[in-house]
This record gives C-alpha cells, structure tokens and sequence, in this order.
C-alpha cells in the first residue's frame, strides 16, 4: 500500500478568460494526507520569446476571493477571480495559489500558477501572422510570429496546422497581443526549402531560411 503525501494539491481550470463583469471559480482540491492552509495572491505574467512563462512582479489586474482557506484531507474548495480593470487588449496575470501546512505542522509548501486573461474592451480579434520561419537542424524548425489581434491566443496543434511538411509537431505555448515568439516545430523529413502552414484558418506560404 502507498500512503498518500502530506500535501498534494490541484487546480481547475489552469488557464481561464475572464471579462469586465464577470467571475470564474478555481476548484482546488487537496489530494493529500493532511489538512492544508492554502493562500492565494496575484502576481504578473509575462512570455518570453521561446514561449517559458515566468511571474512579473506584483499585479493588480484581478482579484481573488476568499484569499486564504483551509482544506481538510481529501476535501476540496472554490475561489472566486474578477478583474479589477480592463484594457483595449487581453492582458494577463497570474494566480499564485500556494500551501501551508495547517495548524503549524511542518511540511513542503507547494506552489502551483493559474492563468488568468482580462478580456479587452475592443472587438475580439484573431490575427496571428508568420514572420520567419527558420532551420535548426535537419528536423527541427522555429515558426517566428506576431500576435495583432486584440486577443491572447493559444498556439497549438488545433490553431497552427502545417499542410506542407505534413506530420509536423509543435510545442503549445501562449502569445499574448502586440508581442512576438518563436514556435518550435518538429518535422520528420529534413527541413524542406518552403512551407504552408495555416494560422487560425489563414494560410501562409513561407520560405525556410538556414537550410543545410
């Protein structure tokens, strides 16, 4: 038999979108062996180029409610997230949802990040568009792209599909509006000299730099 840990905790939904008006409810649920103190805050969100998320600092984008709560082994609670203002464009934070062991026990505090996007006040667009797309190595290729909607998009298999190599893989990653990154994509043939790939329903034909 394989005794559950002290502390083990899980989040629902992990990415959600949230308007000016509106509330969405984080489920957390405490898979462990012992009670948890469970504080929640809200921090910044920011992409980098390669598509690693990383906290920015302190934000006051959203709010969450309750912002600390106990949850017995095996138990589950809710909180609530709303935006505090919104902007033309979908903007970003994150909540930090973070244990501590009740009633001063000692354990390993855990922490685990929650996606939220303000939706902006403008027209949602969707409009995605390549920028270069680049050989590294004989079945690996960076798809560099520009995000110019008005939405955050989630760049996946389902929104950026390559028609020509057929069979290519790409690493999921978030693009947030009026910045750039660089999806990576794995072919099974070498690097081909041109490609069509389709980008939310737009096709492009785009030639591939740095073949060897």
């Amino acid at each position: 038999m394989i005794a559950s840990p002290p502390a083990a905790l899980t989040v629902s939904p992990t990415r959600v979108v949230v308007a000016a008006g509106e509330r969405r409810t984080l489920e957390i649920a405490n898979n462990g062996a012992a009670a948890v103190t469970v504080v929640a805050s809200i921090a910044g969100y920011a992409v980098g180029l390669r598509g690693s998320p990383r906290v920015a600092g302190a934000s006051r984008l959203v709010v969450v409610r309750p912002r600390r709560l106990t949850i017995p082994a095996g138990g589950s609670a809710a909180v609530l997230v709303s935006p505090v203002r919104s902007a033309p464009r979908d903007r970003a934070a994150l909540v930090l949802v973070t244990s501590r062991p009740a009633g001063g026990a000692v354990g390993v505090s855990l922490r685990i990040g929650v996606l939220v996007l303000v939706r902006g006040t403008r027209a949602v667009v969707h409009r995605v568009v390549p920028v270069t797309l680049q050989s590294r190595g004989r079945h690996r290729l960076e798809l560099t792209v520009r995000n110019l909607g008005t939405a955050s998009e989630r760049l996946s298999a389902s929104t950026v599909r390559f028609v020509r190599p057929a069979g290519a893989r790409l690493e999921p990653r978030e693009l947030l509006p009026r910045t750039r990154g660089i999806v990576l994509v794995r072919i099974r043939a070498p690097a081909p000299a041109a490609a069509v790939v389709r980008i939310l329903g737009r096709t492009f034909r785009l030639r591939v730099a740095g073949r060897r």
